[in-house]
């Protein structure tokens, strides 16, 4: 569900980069809503090649997906390069998921992360929750649970699921953090209601070593937290 989710937000990142968008890309976002994807390239190209970042990550994004050009992950990630350079959280962020599965390209754990460290600057929640993964892995960085489990928590704070599951896993076992039973199932909770797959094990799990009063309690602050946020 969040896999699906990332990839149709991803270019909708390209939006909020900005205050005030340029007009040439506004067109063709329109254009691509619209799925007319060679309309979209058509209006993006003039704005990309002004140095345009938003513009430059929407052709990466075509090309990535083989919308409206042939599929062709060296010209996605020459555009993606262009519209990172400038600080295009959303672009950095593919570039990293790139080298981290080496789709298209050699797989690359330390590109990856720097890539995802530059993303994760920029708030991208996605990105810190993949950069924590590979502080817990030790995947193109020493491995650092304490940082593993802060990133995990600045991209669980802004209700990004997998992130939620992480870190609620890393209080109930300490790791990298001080353990706590009910932070872990409050954080847990978050991610269930939120559709994470896989949570239903690790919560029931974690109840286990709670009360009934203090599950109750935490499932009202979860549900009241999501509410806040939805």
């Amino acid at each position: 569900m969040w896999k699906q989710k990332t990839i149709a937000v991803s270019l909708m990142l390209a939006l909020s980069a900005c205050a005030s968008a340029d007009p040439r890309f506004t067109a063709g976002l329109k254009s691509f809503q619209k799925a007319d994807y060679e309309s979209a390239l058509a209006k993006w190209h003039p704005a990309a090649d002004a140095g345009v970042r938003n513009a430059q990550h929407g052709i990466g994004w075509l090309y990535e997906k083989g919308l409206g050009v042939e599929q062709s992950y060296k010209t996605s990630a020459n555009w993606y390069l262009k519209a990172a350079a400038q600080g295009h959280g959303g672009a950095q962020l593919n570039l990293g998921n790139y080298f981290d599965s080496g789709k298209g390209f050699t797989k690359d754990y330390k590109i990856a992360a720097g890539f995802f460290t530059q993303a994760a600057k920029n708030n991208i929640a996605e990105a810190q929750n993949n950069l924590g993964q590979m502080y817990k892995m030790g995947h193109g960085v020493k491995q650092d649970l304490e940082a593993a489990a802060n990133l995990f928590l600045a991209a669980a704070r802004q209700n990004y699921a997998p992130a939620q599951n992480a870190i609620g896993i890393m209080y109930f076992k300490g790791q990298g953090i001080e353990q706590d039973a009910e932070k872990a199932y409050f954080w847990i909770s978050l991610a269930a209601l939120n559709g994470q797959e896989g949570t239903e094990h690790n919560l029931t799990f974690v109840a286990s070593f709670l009360e009934k009063k203090q599950i109750d309690k935490i499932d009202e602050e979860a549900t009241e937290w999501i509410k806040a946020r939805t």
